[in-house]
């Protein structure tokens, strides 16, 4: 379990409960949240995101979206994989987004991010070249309508990694 989170399954939640209990979770840890993903990964988290780059495999300079970005460590690393990569960071909690929009101008990286929900993004049929999610599939409302939305969202051919921590 992450900082703050509670054992309550979230299966048994109502869909409306489960997206304000994770929203006022997250916007809670926001300003500990780094610290606590490389506490709780061991920091193997930097890793995994690597990883899960390599798997996207991004064409040069493409336009990529990252969701639930958080405070933005997959966007940052998309980034500093290729500067030229087009990447938005879409979430719906406003403190970590803050966050992500701080860590931006204190390293100069030219990044988009964008309030928003996963289930109803404000984009365009096949918009992206890639996608991301990193250890948020299972936060999500609807799992079903979210990989809906990320298939709508994606050029035909583009590829999407979802990094977790949990079975899928």
């Amino acid at each position: 379990l992450e900082t703050g989170m509670t054992s309550t399954p979230m299966r048994n939640r109502a869909d409306g409960e489960k997206g304000t209990f994770v929203r006022e979770m997250f916007a809670r840890i926001a300003p500990r949240y780094d610290l606590a993903n490389r506490i709780l990964t061991g920091g193997l988290d930097g890793r995994w995101r690597r990883r899960a780059i390599r798997l996207l495999a991004p064409p040069q300079g493409g336009r990529i979206l990252d969701c639930c970005c958080g405070t933005g460590d997959l966007v940052f690393g998309l980034l500093r994989a290729d500067p030229a990569l087009d990447v938005t960071g879409l979430d719906f909690c406003a403190p970590m987004l803050q966050r992500a929009e701080q860590r931006a101008r204190r390293h100069n990286r030219a990044a988009h991010f964008l309030e928003g929900d996963v289930m109803a993004m404000p984009f365009g049929d096949s918009h992206f070249d890639g996608a991301t999610m990193g250890f948020s599939l299972r936060n999500v409302v609807d799992v079903d309508a979210t990989l809906r939305e990320i298939l709508r969202v994606l050029r035909p051919g583009a590829r999407f990694v979802s990094l977790d921590v949990t079975k899928a």
